[in-house]
């Protein structure tokens, strides 16, 4: 290889060495393999033949090394900086920015000549400027654009190097190698110049001024990753030891000066600025004149405040986090003492401590209203709303009665999911190829039982014959018994009824699919689930990164599809990844500022999110979907059996908003589990999603052991290579800096060091030499200058050097010439702060597996994974609990409104149902001496959001009132708990029971507000105390003896 430009180009010489921070590395420079330039790729090919002469071959291919653009930064270049915007810092705090990759060194310094065994000249520097050390010259205002926030001016460079006398100028700035012929430039004042590139006391360089040799103290690298092994586990595989992770810092070396005014807050302006060409191009000379000014090319610039020298210098942004920790709602004022309880004010005020937001809605007929949104984010526990798999979403719609507004979350939440999924073509694809698959294996197993039943049709045809012979015999009364009264329903066949034959209906393509599909998806699960899953590495917990799901290097599965559609559910939908901040956040007031919110996953929204995406490529259509349910029932199952590490479902996590964000974004977190009762608990819990934007990060942390809830508690720590760098400690007299000896142990000293005192102080007087023990060590007089606030980067360097070879000795680390800015680095950097938050989940309560819909969903065998499943079915009455004694009532219910039915078809406001308590017609017969009588009757109505519950938990309680003219029975209502309401009855004769003959128990309830998502069916529990009285002759003379005993059960109500 040969080059155009630089003629002779040393190869990449070995990195620095360097010093142990935290997890990673710190260097003093990198240098780029080939420096920025036009090369020529020469090939040279020798070519051999039998008895011909030999052939050269030869073939040359220019390229050009390009560089970062000497006038603009990319984007994503920079990957944070210190002090935030606009914030205000302590004194001594130095800024500093991080910039990707190792681009300080990547132009190199035509103009300054570097010493062998030196480091490389960087091209940056942070400067920092106060307001008035920095000014537009008039001849640079004729344009019409003014200068920024941060006085830089945004000019071309034509502009500039018209002016060049007048800027202290001698070349101009060139332009063949920039992209564009504009730039922000910042102009100088010659005395703040002077202070930044004159040379400090104790250098010993010979460069002429300007100098630059101080900021090779100023630039570092550090590298946090590890060397790879060329393992191809991730999406985008990595070289075998290739470094990753890298980030250059720049640190800025000015903190603020004594002065008159220095006790009050001061504004400046810090500039990431362009050194290159410097040294030639600026006469010095000229910069001593009045007035002059200096042009500087500014790439990067914020501002920030400087507090009073004597105020805290703690880093107040990240302890003031832990005093504002709080759930994720609106921040609402105190409730007064004497507010209105049950007003508007206060529903209000309830939906907005539960997350809810009123949002516009157009509804199918195209009207707008109203209606309540919530994302999945919880601030408190969610309420218990029971929803079922939609064909369409709309139907997830809740009422909220006491209101009447439309709550819209779950069916939101169906539309994104269907929308998310649609959007994805080739997960739509593969999700459309698992429903034919499926589908298919269920109609060949339909086919399979047509041919063996195809046998009996003989058999078939002679039951028939013999069925209508009995028809036509015996008497017709008996025939009609069972038979409907009405001729409306004479003819009405059962949802599940067979259709003709050949037809595939909706209820056969079920029950294949259960006995033909399921346990052929099963076992491709637990095929999966059996497969050896690799670890993954301790940093890759908390990148932030969704886990791969089931990541192997060959998955045998009998459907080699159905891995591609459980891991875009698992790594997209339920870890949040692809929910739009929208709709996490869809009022963008409940984000506060400077705080910490905690926060608890909505199951049931991301349940309907799931139903929205396994929705797409339905083509059978109908009132439900089955194919849906085995693929639901697939990722549940998965979710069960998987290896543990596997599955990461996020149940509870916090959104940070601070500058400390921007500041630090690769802040380390940690989630733990809390020590419980039995002792258990301690591990960490993985952290499944991180977001970060701007200045706010959204952490989210995984369940526990068996997808079931924790309480846990999260730690948060700034990073090794992402600390604030200081001056320890400044006053009007002296600075003193603390010396850390830990870092400047060679870690492969044997014997081991064993350090009396972790720290050691050295005290610089303003005017004098510097205190230290021993006193011969030769350090500089001077470290900082009190009237500029310019720190000497080398003799901070040097006076760790001497330091650690006094205190240490042989188990010092000593790095080359060229690595003073390593231990410059070491020693600026703070100390690391942590906080802790914890979070109550109510595991104690709410442990189960996570489910998608779990009440709806299967339940596999253990011990036979081949066998169907067994569908919950809430239409099965419980057993009652009196065995030995049944129920002697019938208990029946109706609305006013809907006498027709048990359960109104739409909810009213206020309606009346009467729930009718008679004898049953078909009591057994009491043995002779025997009477029963009725004592007592409670009855429990379920109060709730779900579909399981009859009334509004919001609504106030009705009122209860006999029917029975007779008033042999007093009715009460009361409210047992938060989600039951009792009735109780009792004879209106106190301590009397009444006979079962012609008892009448009925009552109305009165101002009923029927729950606005109710299901099909709603169980009633009741208890009913009986009295057995029997006679019985004791000592000569007859007794009546009395037994008492309870029965409890339940009935359900149902929509026909």
């Amino acid at each position: 290889m040969s080059s155009n430009e630089n003629k002779d180009v040393p190869p990449n010489p070995t990195p620095p060495a360097g010093l142990v921070q935290g997890k990673g590395r710190v260097y003093a420079y990198e240098t780029p393999a080939l420096a920025p330039g036009a090369y020529n790729i020469d090939v040279t090919q020798t070519v051999s033949a039998p008895g011909q002469p030999d052939q050269q071959l030869t073939s040359s291919r220019p390229f050009r090394v390009k560089a970062t653009d000497p006038y603009t930064l990319p984007p994503g270049l920079v990957h944070s900086f210190y002090p935030p915007r606009m914030r205000s810092v302590s004194a001594t705090t130095l800024p500093h920015i991080m910039l990707t990759g190792a681009v300080p060194w990547e132009r190199p310094l035509a103009d300054v000549t570097r010493a062998e065994g030196s480091a490389p000249y960087p091209w940056l520097a942070l400067l920092v400027f106060l307001p008035e050390e920095l000014s537009v010259p008039l001849s640079m205002t004729e344009s019409k654009t003014k200068p920024s926030a941060t006085k830089a001016l945004s000019t071309t460079l034509d502009a500039v190097n018209s002016k060049k006398s007048s800027l202290c100028l001698r070349t101009p700035f060139p332009k063949d190698q920039a992209s564009t012929d504009t730039a922000a430039f910042i102009f100088v004042k010659g005395k703040a110049f002077r202070s930044y590139f004159e040379r400090q006391r104790g250098d010993t360089s010979t460069e002429q001024e300007p100098a630059l040799s101080r900021y090779r103290y100023l630039t570092y690298i550090t590298d946090t990753g590890e060397v790879s092994s060329g393992d191809d586990t991730d999406a985008n595989p990595v070289v075998a030891g290739q470094q990753t992770n890298k980030y250059s810092t720049i640190l800025g070396h000015r903190s603020r000066p004594y002065s008159a005014n220095s006790t009050v807050p001061q504004t400046v302006h810090a500039h990431l600025v362009s050194l290159e060409g410097l040294a030639s191009r600026v006469d010095w000379e000229a910069t001593e004149k009045p007035g002059a000014v200096v042009a500087m090319v500014s790439l990067f610039s914020w501002t920030y405040t400087w507090d009073p020298n004597d105020a805290e210098k703690s880093m107040q942004l990240f302890e003031g986090l832990v005093k504002h920790i709080g759930p994720l709602a609106v921040a609402l004022p105190k409730k007064p003492e004497d507010a209105e309880v049950g007003g508007a004010r206060d529903w209000m005020r309830g939906r907005l401590e539960e997350g809810y937001t009123i949002v516009r809605h157009r509804d199918l007929a195209g009207e707008t209203s109203m209606a309540l949104y919530r994302g999945p984010l919880c601030p408190k526990q969610p309420r218990r709303i029971q929803i079922k798999p939609s064909m369409y979403g709309t139907d997830m719609q809740i009422i909220d009665m006491s209101a009447k507004i439309l709550d819209v979350s779950y069916s939101v939440a169906w539309d994104l999911g269907r929308s998310l999924a649609g959007r994805d073509g080739k997960f739509s694809a593969t999700l459309a190829a698992l429903r034919r698959q499926l589908v298919l294996k269920a109609m060949a197993g339909a086919r399979t039982g047509c041919e063996s039943a195809a046998a009996g049709v003989v058999d078939f045809v002679g039951d028939a014959l013999r069925s209508l012979n009995d028809l036509f015999s015996g008497p017709l009364d008996e025939k009609m018994q069972g038979c409907p009264e009405t001729g409306k329903r004479r003819w009405q066949r059962s949802a599940g009824s067979i259709g003709a034959p050949g037809v595939m209906t909706q209820a056969k393509l079920r029950r294949n699919l259960i006995s033909c599909s399921r346990p052929w998806v099963l076992n491709a699960v637990h095929q999966l689930c059996n497969t050896p899953v690799k670890p993954k590495s301790p940093e890759s917990e908390g990148s932030g990164q969704p886990p791969k799901v089931g990541k192997t290097e060959v998955v045998p599965c009998d459907i080699p599809i159905l891995p591609d559609v459980i891991r875009w559910i698992l790594e997209n939908l339920l870890s949040l990844k692809l929910v739009p901040a929208l709709y996490l956040f869809p009022d963008p007031t409940v984000l506060g500022d400077e705080v910490i919110q905690t926060f608890l996953v909505d199951d049931t929204w991301v349940d309907a999110m799931v139903d929205g995406a396994l929705s797409v490529g339905n083509t059978v259509g109908g009132i439900d979907d089955p194919v849906r349910d085995e693929i639901r029932g697939a990722i549940n199952e998965y979710m069960i059996k998987s290896p543990g590490g596997v599955v990461r479902i996020p149940s509870a996590g916090f959104v940070m908003r601070s500058a400390l964000i921007e500041s630090f974004p690769d802040t380390e977190i940690t989630a733990t589990r809390n020590k419980d009762s039995s002792g258990g608990g301690g591990e960490d819990i993985p952290v499944v999603y991180r977001r970060r934007h701007d200045d706010t990060l959204i952490c989210m942390c995984a369940r526990g052991p068996s997808q079931t809830l924790n309480d846990f508690s999260v730690s948060m720590k700034l990073p090794a290579h992402q600390q604030r760098s200081v001056l320890q400690s400044v006053t009007n007299e002296d600075l003193t800096m603390t010396i850390r000896l830990q870092p400047l142990v060679d870690p492969v000293a044997q014997p081991a060091p064993q350090l009396t005192s972790e720290t050691e102080a050295i005290k610089w007087r303003k005017n004098g030499a510097p205190m230290v023990t021993p006193t011969d060590m030769g350090l500089p007089v001077a470290a900082w200058n009190w009237e500029s606030g310019i720190m000497i980067p080398h003799a901070v360097a040097y006076a760790a050097v001497k330091m650690g070879e006094a205190k240490l000795g042989a188990a010092f680390k000593q790095l080359g010439s060229d690595s003073g800015s390593v231990y410059l680095a070491t020693q600026l950097t703070d100390r690391q702060h942590s906080l802790v938050v914890p979070f109550k989940v109510k595991a104690t309560t709410n442990s189960r597996a996570r489910q998608l819909f779990p009440l709806l969903e299967a339940v596999t065998t253990a011990t036979s994974p081949t066998l169907p499943a067994q569908l919950y079915d809430p239409a099965v009455a419980e057993r009652e609990l009196g065995a030995t004694h049944p129920s002697l009532l019938t208990k029946k219910a109706f609305s006013l409104l809907f006498p027709d039915k048990n359960i109104p078809v739409q909810p009213s406001p206020a309606q009346t149902l009467v729930f009718v308590v008679q004898p049953g017609t078909e009591i057994p017969t009491p043995a002779a001496g025997v009477a029963i009588k009725l004592e007592s009757i409670d009855i429990t109505l379920p109060v709730g959001y779900s579909g399981n519950d009859l009334l509004d938990e919001d609504a106030a309680d009705p009122r209860a009132r006999v029917t029975d003219r007779r008033k042999q029975w007093m009715a009460a209502a009361y409210r047992k708990s938060a989600t039951e309401l009792g009735v109780r009855l009792r004879p209106r004769v106190p301590g009397k029971a009444l006979p079962l003959t012609g008892l009448n128990a009925s009552f109305m309830l009165t101002g009923v507000t029927v729950n606005g998502v109710l299901g099909d069916r709603v169980r009633i529990r009741f208890e009913e105390t009986y009295i057995e009285e029997r006679s019985a002759v004791r000592r000569g003379r007859e007794r009546v003896v009395s037994e008492k005993y309870t029965v409890s059960g339940s009935w359900f109500l149902a929509k026909e």
